[in-house]
C-alpha cells in the first residue's frame, strides 16, 4: 500500500511502554486506501523517507533524536525542487 499522509506520532517509547514495538518512535499512518495504522518509524522509514522527511520537517524534528536520519532527505528533496525552480 502507499502512505498517502503521516498524521501523529508517539514516542520517545522505552521497552515497558505498552506500543513499544521495537523501536523509539511509533507513526499514525493514513493509507492511500483510507485505512489508519500505527506502525514502527524504522518500517515507514524504509518504504517512505520522504514521507517521514516532510513530517520531521512540518514537525521541528530537525534534530531529535531517531529523526536525524531524515535531514539528508529534506536537503535532496529542497535541492530537488531549487534544481526544477532553476530550469522553468
Amino acid at each position: 500500500m502507499v502512505v498517502q499522509e503521516t498524521t501523529s506520532h508517539e514516542g520517545p517509547l522505552t521497552p515497558n511502554h505498552p506500543n513499544w514495538k521495537g523501536y523509539r518512535y511509533n507513526v499514525m499512518i493514513e493509507w492511500g486506501d483510507g485505512e489508519i495504522s500505527l506502525e514502527t518509524l524504522h518500517v515507514i522509514s524504509a518504504d517512505s523517507p520522504v514521507e517521514c522527511a516532510i513530517y520531521m520537517k512540518d514537525n521541528n524534528f530537525l534534530n531529535t533524536q531517531g529523526w536525524k536520519c531524515f535531514k539528508l532527505v529534506v536537503k535532496q528533496k529542497n535541492l530537488f525542487h531549487a534544481t526544477n525552480q532553476a530550469k522553468t
